[in-house]
């Protein structure tokens, strides 16, 4: 040992001079000594700094003992770090057990042998010093992790701002009616790969909400089979280049175009995880092969992605983990990782087998789409609407008198409401908005009230947490207003929500007349003379209900059948959504997204309820590209909007 090496600090607490002259003669020359000869000249030692590197502790003193004053300094944050060595000429073991038990890191017996003194205290001050280092590194990586997390939030956030104007302006400058067509076909890759940064920048803020446990999932019934045509579509080019075709398979049959698969999910993620998985499996396979794309539904829906190729033993173990790529030059290692996260968070899983025989194969199972009977809407055949259980008309007789208030802001609903409703015995009110139903309710004691949620001036939930207070400061009223929500977001989180704001109970758009019936017959008193029970429908009533999706292009004009008992409400409706189109259209000329927000989901909403599903879908094309701020697919879903409309064809049936 040289005595020029750093000296350190070393505090020797002892009560025999003895002692203490012979460990200073051992110390001094090498490092730094003070002395203490009790617990209270330690502490006084140890209040102001340069504190100590190592303390070498006597255990038999006056006062505290060496074992009180080592449990002591290890409970003051100030000095829990600073080793301690004990001195003793105690020398059993339960001695030496009880050291180490208080937080001493070393025992040396008396009598003392220097180079034994020197190598032990050698030892514990580089010990210290590596913990020291470990710390210090540690400090400096978890801020260099907070440093990359916080610019990856900047890249994600900020990035978005440019991104505005690389999306936005090219349909601007495309409005040029002399634009060079070479200049409008740049302009259109300009506005597309902007498109495509914003996807992933999105996609990427997901992921992390994902990783993190924060990702609200808002499941709804999500179309398997359209969105595996879509995805094999967007996939031809690089699968043309390998000359691979593709299969889709539901039970083994090659899907038809009447086939239908639906699932509890979101339509994005869904859309991702397979995408994801597609492509792989594209990269993957030898050239000249087929992808087969197989969909069974036996308690959960199973989609069995099947190429010929084979996954490499190194990653076979590891590929769902993040960043494991193999023979990629572009691979970022996180299609497969990303896959995992979106399959869990909707309630599914994912799992993969390969062989060089066999090929590879992906499963990802998914929840079925269950509707409100607890049954499984899910088939893989034409999902079509179910019968109803029990003669509507009938159970509509049954009511006894009653007032029922309609609250919705859109008057086509109300319209479709009042049809359902169709009664002597039911009068009906209505409302526009929150504000103007709660006035209603303190002047008109109402049997039901059916309010909409997200409306104009004050929202169902703000209404209703409103009366309730009301209801409850004027206590005269005995029988409380029962007062049902009208919503299209049917996710657990909105529906408990509702009910802890005061509705009691929940309906769920689009409205069909039997679970409207049933949610009246829990509030409202009938004539058991009148009443039917469910399923009493006569043979000849049984079978005849008339799908009201079913719409089919028959020599370029759009059919569908409607309940004849319709006919009056339909003319009010089309007028209703041309006029709504004709809204978005100025709004995206103005680019005022939230306006675009606000009249697709209405009339999503309305054309769903009145059994325009192909209308309903379109315009929840536009909500989501709307997310995006894509405004040449708006524009594309909105001319497809007004192609249907002037084609139409509406044949009326009698149900």
């Amino acid at each position: 040992m040289q005595k020029n090496e750093k000296r350190a600090k070393i505090l020797i607490v002892d009560d025999e001079k003895t002692n203490l002259d012979m460990l200073i003669g051992f110390l001094k020359p090498y490092y730094q000594t003070s002395v203490a000869k009790n617990s209270e000249q330690a502490s006084r030692r140890l209040e102001k700094p340069p504190l100590p590197d190592l303390i070498l502790l006597d255990i038999m003193m006056p006062g505290m003992n060496g074992y009180e004053v080592c449990s002591d300094l290890k409970a003051d944050v100030r000095t829990r770090d600073i080793p301690i060595l004990f001195v003793s000429a105690l020398d059993d073991t339960m001695d030496k057990i009880r050291a180490f038990k208080s937080g001493g890191v070393d025992y040396i017996t008396k009598p003392f042998q220097a180079e034994e003194v020197l190598a032990r205290v050698k030892t514990h001050l580089k010990l210290r010093e590596a913990r020291q280092q470990l710390e210090k590194q540690n400090i400096e990586l978890k801020a260099a992790a907070q440093l990359r997390e916080d610019i990856d939030h900047i890249m994600r956030h900020d990035l978005k701002g440019p991104l505005n104007s690389i999306v936005g302006l090219p349909g601007i400058i495309m409005q040029d009616q002399t634009l060079n067509p070479d200049h409008v076909k740049h302009l259109n890759i300009i506005e597309g790969s902007g498109y495509k940064m914003l996807d992933m920048i999105n996609r990427s803020l997901d992921l992390l909400k994902m990783e993190q446990g924060t990702y609200e999932f808002e499941p709804t019934a999500v179309e398997l089979v359209r969105t595996v045509k879509k995805i094999i579509s967007d996939n031809k080019a690089i699968a043309h280049s390998k000359y691979i075709g593709f299969e889709v398979l539901i039970k083994d049959q090659p899907v038809t175009q009447q086939d239908a698969c639906f699932v509890q999910g979101e339509e994005l993620l869904c859309y991702s995880l397979l995408s994801n998985l597609l492509k792989n499996s594209v990269e993957a396979s030898p050239e000249r092969e087929k992808i087969h794309i197989t969909l069974t539904h036996n308690k959960l829906i199973q989609i069995d992605i099947h190429n010929k190729g084979s996954v490499p033993k190194e990653i076979q173990n590891r590929f769902f983990e993040k960043y494991v790529s193999c023979g990629k030059r572009s691979g970022t290692g996180i299609g497969t990782y990303s896959a995992k996260l979106m399959a869990e968070v909707q309630g599914g899983s994912i799992r993969m087998s390969t062989s060089s025989e066999e090929g590879t194969t992906v499963s990802v199972r998914l929840q079925p789409f269950i509707d409100r009977s607890g049954e499984s809407n899910l088939s893989l055949a034409t999902h079509k609407e179910k019968n109803a259980s029990f003669d509507s008309d009938i159970i509509l007789r049954s009511f006894l008198p009653s007032r029922l208030l309609i609250v919705d802001d859109d008057a086509n609903n109300q319209n479709f409401l009042k049809h359902l409703l169709n009664s002597k015995n039911l009068v009906i009110d209505f409302a526009g908005n929150g504000k103007a139903a709660i006035q209603k309710m303190i002047d008109t004691h109402y049997d039901l009230v059916v309010m909409d949620l997200e409306m104009p001036v004050m929202d169902g939930k703000q209404a209703v947490e409103e009366f309730r207070r009301w209801e409850k400061d004027n206590s005269k009223e005995s029988v409380p207003t029962m007062i049902v929500a009208l919503s299209a977001h049917d996710n657990t989180a909105n529906i408990n929500n509702c009910m802890d704001s005061g509705f009691d109970d929940f309906l769920i758009k689009p409205i069909k007349k039997s679970q409207l019936i049933e949610t009246l017959l829990k509030f409202l008193k009938t004539d058991n003379k009148i009443k039917i029970e469910a399923g009493a429908r006569t043979s000849e009533q049984a079978g005849k209900n008339i799908d009201p999706q079913k719409t089919h292009v028959l020599n370029d004009v759009f059919s569908i059948e409607i309940d004849s008992e319709m006919k009056n409400l339909i003319p009010t409706f089309l007028d209703s959504q041309k006029a709504g189109i004709d809204s978005i259209k100025v709004a995206l000329t103005n680019r005022d997204f939230e306006e675009i927000k606000r009249i697709s989901h209405k009339l999503k909403g309305t054309s769903h309820m009145y059994g325009f599903e192909n209308v309903s879908q379109l315009f929840s094309g536009i909500e989501l590209a709307d997310a995006h701020k894509d405004m040449s697919t708006i524009d594309k879903i909105l001319g497809q909007l007004e192609e249907y409309f002037d084609k139409i064809n509406i044949t009326y049936v009698k149900s």
